[in-house]
Order: C-alpha cells, then structure tokens, then sequence
C-alpha cells in the first residue's frame, strides 16, 4: 500500500512537471511566431505580436488544448514568468485591448491561426491518436 502510494506521487510530480515544461514549450514559440508574423505581415505593425496572440489565442479551447494553459492570461502569466517581460502590453490584461488594436491585425488572423493550428492542434492530434 505505501508502496503504491509512493508510485503515485512520483508519477504526480513528473506529470505536473510536464506539464510546466509544455506550458513553457508552448509560449516561447507562439510568441516568435506572432512576432514573425506581424514582421512578415505588410498591413499591421511589427509590435503587434502580442495583439495578435490575444486575437487568436482569447478564448480558443481548441489551440489551448494540448498547451495546457486554461487561457489566454494563464498563457500569458506563464511567457511573463518564463522571461521576465514585463506587463506593460494592454494585451496583456483579457479584455482590455483596445478595439483599433484587435481591428489592426485583423489582417492576419486567418494566417496565424492556421499555422497555430497546424503546430500546435492538428500535430497533437495525431500524434496522440496514433
């Protein structure tokens, strides 16, 4: 019986550290790509990484699935605290982007979700139904 219950503590730690490791796994790159994305993007500006996260990630269960953030805050408190940027973006803060900011990047919405999609969802799915 201890030894069962020691079994299972070790298994809880390392799948609560697993799933720290693909929180963090998940923000790094979604941030690179929003950014290459705006970069690439002629009709929004090259800072609005972070808007266009907001834009795709707020309330989208289906991207958020396999990343094992809850939201679109939980994902963003996880890329704050895995380096240190500060909070200064208002998207940052759910709800409280500004509607000329959501309205630029619209543009690039469409693009982002897809490869979002593409990485993050429909790669998962295969792989965990293989």
């Amino acid at each position: 019986h201890t030894f069962k219950k020691h079994v299972e503590k070790l298994l809880g730690l390392e799948i609560s550290a697993l799933k720290k490791e693909i929180a963090t796994s998940f923000c790094k790159p979604v941030h690179a790509l929003a950014t290459a994305t705006a970069t690439w993007h002629a009709s929004i500006r090259d800072d609005a990484g972070f808007n266009l996260i907001a834009a795709v990630l707020d309330g989208n269960d289906r991207l958020l699935k396999h990343s094992t953030h809850n939201s679109l805050q939980d994902f963003y408190n996880r890329y704050h605290a895995i380096t240190g940027a500060p909070h200064t973006d208002a998207a940052y803060l759910r709800n409280t982007q500004a509607p000329e900011d959501t309205n630029a990047v619209a543009p690039a919405v469409s693009s982002f979700t897809s490869l979002l999609e593409a990485l993050f969802h429909r790669s998962w799915e295969a792989y965990l139904n293989q």
